[in-house]
């Protein structure tokens, strides 16, 4: 939900989510349905790309909104996950799935440098120090470090093979998009 955007997080996340779930033995219906329903948080826990439009259309503090979506976004997550939790318990999905698993807390600190992300994002606009667009530009800088540097799964020659996923990837959702703003716009005329 970081991305600020309910397609881009569907994007970003579904190419992961679904063949994960699928894999473990979810059908897929209910893979597309949960990452669907999921991917909404992305309009309502900062930064969101809806709150920056809202705010600057109607003059409101954006901060105040982003800090407006952090209560609702925490309760529609814990409420999404209370729900499929007793719904998979129900249907007796997903008994296996903590096989082979780190613990919660050694899974936290092994990734204690992509938390950080979030931290830095959310921490520079509220702080002052980069507007949103510069906290974007900030997080695929810290990320590409981490990458290369800290968890060293990024190699240099894998550079260009990202660069080109990730102009295909923005190429889609701005593609998607241009095409909602055309289909509001024939609505409203």
């Amino acid at each position: 939900a970081v991305s600020g955007s309910s397609v881009a997080t569907t994007f970003a996340i579904g190419t992961i989510l679904i063949p994960a779930l699928i894999k473990h033995g979810y059908p897929t219906t209910w893979a597309a349905a949960l990452q669907a329903t999921s991917d909404e948080l992305g309009v309502i826990i900062p930064p969101s790309i809806p709150m920056i439009l809202y705010g600057v259309s109607a003059e409101v503090s954006i901060g105040e909104l982003f800090i407006a979506g952090f209560g609702p976004g925490i309760l529609i997550g814990l409420a999404l996950m209370a729900f499929v939790w007793v719904y998979c318990r129900i249907k007796g999905w997903g008994k296996n799935d903590g096989d082979g698993r780190l613990g919660v807390g050694k899974a936290t600190w092994q990734a204690g440098w992509a938390l950080m992300m979030p931290v830095i994002i959310l921490g520079g606009i509220y702080g002052g120090v980069f507007t949103p667009t510069e906290a974007s530009a900030a997080a695929v800088f810290y990320a590409l470090v981490v990458g290369l540097v800290i968890y060293r799964e990024i190699k240099l020659a894998d550079l260009a093979i990202i660069l080109r996923k990730s102009v295909l990837s923005s190429a889609v959702i701005m593609f998607i998009i241009a095409n909602a703003g055309l289909f509001s716009y024939l609505i409203t005329r």
